[in-house]
């Protein structure tokens, strides 16, 4: 993390290609550090046919250098899609005979926060200029995440926005949002 991990360039790029002005603050970026996290997620299908109504459960665990939480929360899909628990490789088959694959999701989350490097500086290095203190954080955030996705054969268009609660206690309620495209190899 910190200038190594390249994100005032990229952000300095996307700004120069969307002709926005040139990003400030980077001056407050926290010090470079080496990342090292384990994580794990479990996801279980609760209700739905797979095909057209999807409503399952989720829960992830992460401890490491860059953050240490926990989370859990709902997850819905509906629409048109291929089952996400299935065989990849007969899904991928399916998906090139198939002529359109269209569906909305939202997925709401609590995060129980332990530890957040972006926010509070590195473990090994605790220089950075600006950090948020221990006792200045919430340690339980909601996020909500919602789009839709369009794919067909071998290309995917998503189109999401998201919602978070306060991370820290002067801070903003994020709100953001985002537009991918895929290829499938």
């Amino acid at each position: 993390m910190g200038p190594w991990s390249g994100g005032k360039e990229i952000q300095s790029s996307i700004h120069r290609w969307i002709g926005y002005t040139k990003p400030e603050g980077w001056h407050n970026q926290v010090h470079n550090e080496p990342v090292l996290n384990y994580q794990v997620n479990y996801e279980k299908a609760i209700l739905g046919n797979n095909k057209k109504f999807l409503f399952t459960a989720q829960v992830m665990a992460r401890a490491g250098t860059l953050s240490t939480k926990a989370v859990a929360g709902p997850a819905l899909m509906l629409g048109r899609f291929e089952d996400p628990y299935g065989d990849p490789q007969q899904n991928l088959k399916k998906q090139n005979v198939k002529k359109l694959n269209i569906y909305l999701y939202d997925h709401a989350s609590i995060n129980l926060v332990g530890y957040d490097a972006t926010l509070q500086g590195g473990l090994m290095n605790r220089q950075s200029p600006y950090i948020i203190e221990p006792n200045q954080l919430n340690r339980i955030v909601f996020q909500n995440r919602f789009g839709l996705v369009i794919a067909h054969k071998k290309l995917m268009f998503e189109y999401w926005q998201s919602f978070m609660t306060k991370e820290f206690k002067t801070g903003i309620e994020p709100k953001t949002g985002g537009m991918q495209i895929a290829f499938k190899i």
